[in-house]
């Protein structure tokens, strides 16, 4: 098969499309990439790119096509309005020009925010013949609700009004949640809506299995929190739980690694009720964050209780499931009944900072071996369930089904 990928966000940024990409190339399909130009997370352009170089790039052989956009700067709302929006008019104005007699089995969308880059590609498809996959990642317009971020009723109108007509000119909807197929199935005929969650890199399995057993080196616990540091992590229920521990359990060490809208917030709560046990460790490389993971005694998980979150499985419990390590979770919904079923985790409701404090306590005075039991476990099923192999084989059967009752009709 030809298949177009488009996605504001692929390589060098990290995002798993980037490795989906790869497994598509590798599995004999022809791939081509319409991404943007890379500003995510800092916020300004990777080094040897600007608004106006690298329009063709490529990444292991796989030919990128790169639209020039706004960088996303702090991601203030009015930074990330035009970052999204100056991606989603370069697009319209450059897609005649490239795409005018090009041809593609499959245009796949990875809905990561802004999920309108759907219509874009919507518009490739009038050119190429092609049908469009939305792979929905952030749930709009929840998401953008719920965040706070944008208040004017204008602007909320008309992301709703286009999050509808994301899913509308979508020719099948793939979900990255069971949950959230109900959601989607308000906008689109349930046939058309798959469930395809995210997968875990080969190169988290490798010699994980063992990596709780490793000696400690001192009588500290290290829980380790990896990734996005902004509104949906319920910054707040860390503070409050690590203000906690740092009276009853202050061997207990949380290491942040990752940057966001909330970085500032935590920094400047850290310094004000003086949480020595709380050390903010900057971003680091997504495939170099795995040793710092397999050394942590706990890996820590939030998530705000807004209902949209419930829908969703934050990719990094997946990440945090092939490590090997006992994980702790604040959060709600999907997302922490996948934990509960993996026998890895303990799980408190989102935003309750003394549930999340009491069980981090509880969990520092377990045995070792029980928590080497808890890490096996994750492990057992994240091969079971989310190998970059069974999602490629999970997202082609997608592909027979759909393909076949088209022709049916």
């Amino acid at each position: 098969m030809k298949i177009l990928i488009y996605s504001q966000h692929f390589w060098p940024e990290s995002f798993k499309i980037n490795r989906f990409a790869e497994l598509l190339k590798d599995n004999g399909h022809l791939v081509e990439v319409v991404t943007g130009k890379p500003n995510y997370p800092s916020g300004i352009f990777f080094e040897n790119y600007n608004f106006f170089s690298k329009h063709i790039d490529f990444f292991n052989n796989i030919k990128i096509y790169r639209f020039p956009l706004l960088p996303r700067g702090k991601s203030s709302s009015i930074r990330l309005s035009l970052n999204y929006l100056s991606f989603f008019i370069s697009s319209i104005i450059l897609i005649p020009f490239i795409f005018f007699n090009k041809k593609y089995d499959y245009i796949l969308v990875f809905g990561s925010s802004p999920i309108i880059q759907s219509i874009p590609a919507k518009f490739i498809s009038l050119f190429t013949k092609s049908k469009v996959i939305l792979w929905v990642q952030d749930l709009w317009p929840d998401s953008v609700l719920n965040t706070g971020h944008i208040k004017n009723k204008f602007l909320l109108n008309l992301i709703n009004f286009l999050s509808v007509c994301s899913y509308k000119c979508s020719d099948l909807l793939l979900s990255q949640s069971k949950s959230m197929k109900i959601r989607l199935s308000e906008f689109k005929d349930k046939n058309k809506i798959f469930y395809l969650p995210n997968f875990v890199e080969n190169e988290f399995f490798d010699n994980t299995l063992d990596s709780y057993k490793a000696i400690k080196k001192n009588s500290n616990f290290n829980i380790t929190f990896a990734g996005n540091i902004g509104h949906a992590q319920s910054i707040p229920t860390l503070i409050n739980a690590a203000k906690i521990l740092s009276n009853t359990c202050p061997n207990v060490i949380f290491h942040i690694y990752g940057n966001g809208s909330m970085f500032n917030y935590l920094q400047e709560s850290k310094k004000k009720y003086s949480l020595n046990n709380i050390r903010l460790k900057g971003v680091i490389d997504y495939f170099d964050i795995k040793k710092y993971l397999i050394q942590s005694d706990a890996l820590l998980i939030l998530l705000s209780k807004e209902s949209n979150f419930n829908l969703t499985i934050p990719s990094k419990i997946q990440t945090y499931l092939s490590i090997g390590v006992p994980i702790v979770g604040s959060l709600n919904g999907e997302g922490a009944n996948v934990l509960n079923k993996s026998c890895s985790s303990i799980v408190s409701d989102a935003c309750d900072h003394l549930a999340l404090a009491k069980n981090i306590e509880a969990l520092s005075k377990m045995r070792i071996k029980d928590r080497q039991i808890m890490g096996m476990n994750a492990k057992k099923y994240c091969e079971k369930n989310y190998t970059q192999n069974i999602v490629y084989n999970k997202f082609m059967k997608i592909l027979k089904i759909y393909t076949k009752s088209n022709k049916i009709k």
